[in-house]
This record gives C-alpha cells, sequence and structure tokens, in this order.
C-alpha cells in the first residue's frame, strides 16, 4: 500500500462521490465503522509552495517537507465505509522563531491541514473536507500534512501537539490521540537552528537568551511524553542541550 498525502486523492473524488451517491439514509445509519490499526507521526515531502523574499518581489514555485501523520485504517464489515473530513484538534503549539528576526522572507505551503499561526490555536479544531472511501474487509492507509498557513523568515520550526479526527460518513468520528509532530530535518539543519538562536561569531542576531527561550520550549514538547512522535524532537532536543549555556 503506497502512502500518499490526501491531497494527492483529489483523482478518486469522482469516483467517491457517485459511491456517495448511492448510499441511501437507511444505509447511512447502518455504514460501516472504521477502526484505527496503527499511526505514527511521520513526514511528506515535495508540498507545494509559493516563496516570495519581499512584498514587491515575485512568488517562486517551491517545494518542502512536512510534518504529518501516518494512519491505517481497517474497515472488518462487508459494507464500504467513507472518511468525510479529517481534523486535528491541537493541544499546544511550540513555536522556535529567531530572536532577531528573519528577513522578509514569506511563504505559504499547500499543507492538508492549515494551522493559523497569529493567533493562540490551543484546544481548536482544523481541517478539511476529503472523500477517502475503503472497501469492506480492507486495510488502507495514507498520511495527512500539517503546517502553519504561512511561514516568516523567523520561523524555525514550529512543533504541533495535536489529535487527529477521521469523519465519518455514517456521523461517527474515529480518534488518533497524542501526536507530537515536528518537520522533518537533517542533523545539517539542526546545526543551523541552534546557531540563529545562540552563537554570535556566524554573523546571526543570536544569543545564549534566545537559545536558552527555544531549548525551554522544546523541553516543554519533550516533557509531554506523547504516544507517537516525530524523530526529529530528541535530535533536536539533543544538539539544544549540546551548547552547553
Amino acid at each position: 500500500m503506497a502512502i500518499v498525502s490526501v491531497v494527492g486523492l483529489a483523482a478518486s473524488v469522482t469516483s467517491v462521490l457517485i459511491a456517495t451517491a448511492a448510499f441511501d439514509q437507511g444505509a447511512a445509519a447502518v455504514a460501516a465503522k472504521l477502526r484505527i490499526v496503527s499511526y505514527e507521526a511521520t513526514s511528506l515531502d515535495k508540498i507545494p509552495m509559493k516563496m516570495s523574499e519581499g512584498e514587491e518581489d515575485p512568488a517562486l514555485d517551491t517545494s518542502i517537507s512536512a510534518a504529518a501523520v501516518e494512519v491505517t485504517v481497517e474497515n472488518p464489515h462487508d459494507r464500504p465505509a467513507l472518511i468525510t473530513r479529517v481534523d486535528v484538534e491541537i493541544r499546544a503549539v511550540y513555536a522556535v522563531r529567531a530572536c532577531g528576526g528573519g528577513g522578509p522572507l514569506s511563504a505559504a505551503a499547500k499543507f492538508d491541514i492549515l494551522i493559523p499561526a497569529d493567533r493562540n490555536v490551543a484546544g481548536q479544531v482544523f481541517g478539511q473536507d476529503k472523500m477517502v472511501e475503503v472497501e469492506g474487509k480492507r486495510k488502507d492507509r495514507f498520511a495527512v500534512s500539517v503546517g502553519p498557513e504561512r511561514l516568516a523568515g523567523s520561523d524555525l520550526v514550529q512543533i504541533y501537539h495535536v489529535d487527529l479526527l477521521l469523519r465519518l460518513q455514517s456521523g461517527e468520528t474515529v480518534r488518533a490521540d497524542d501526536i507530537m509532530l515536528v518537520p522533518p530535518g537533517s542533523a545539517a539543519d539542526d546545526d543551523r537552528v541552534v546557531a540563529t538562536l545562540g552563537t554570535t561569531h556566524t554573523g546571526f542576531n543570536g544569543s545564549p537568551e534566545c537559545l536558552r527561550g527555544a531549548r525551554d520550549m522544546v523541553d516543554a514538547a519533550v516533557a509531554t511524553k506523547a504516544a507517537k512522535q516525530s524523530p526529529r524532537l530528541a535530535a533536536l532536543y539533543a544538539k539544544l542541550h549540546a551548547v552547553g549555556y
């Protein structure tokens, strides 16, 4: 089974809509309930993104890797089950940002689920209507990317603590709880985060105080001991603590 973004399922929407139309009110009431077999904090590559270096500069088409939830569902019944919406409920957001600002960079990516970055979103639910049909007696697997509505030059790492909610055509909701999402990054990426936050000889506007503030935020994310967490969280935690101040 290939792992695909929910965005990539658009080509199958027409056939799913035809199947949906076949449900009458009585059938909908007894539609099969899915169960979640497994889920993980993971990532998706090549998310389309438009990026601009300034307000008057033309936007450039590029791509970005994103934090994502991969979920495997099973339909144990004979009747097809239909997912009509995918939501995430935000437990907390841990935003690691450069203290001295990051320049005029502005970018917007086509994440499956967009999270506002300009306000407190803890306790709120965000998502999109999506059609995903799971045939009877079958399993299916897909991934949903999660990211901010807009990325600024000062944004270094956005960490989301979420619950995933799958809304079914039957009116039921299936949950995958307690997931800590961190965008993917290499060891070199984490080195750049540390340098931006906390060193002065590299030319950045970082400081020990700035780095300690970011470290406290990452510590708080680690302390939740989420049931599922992105592998990068532990690596970033280790990098920030290795600095020594």
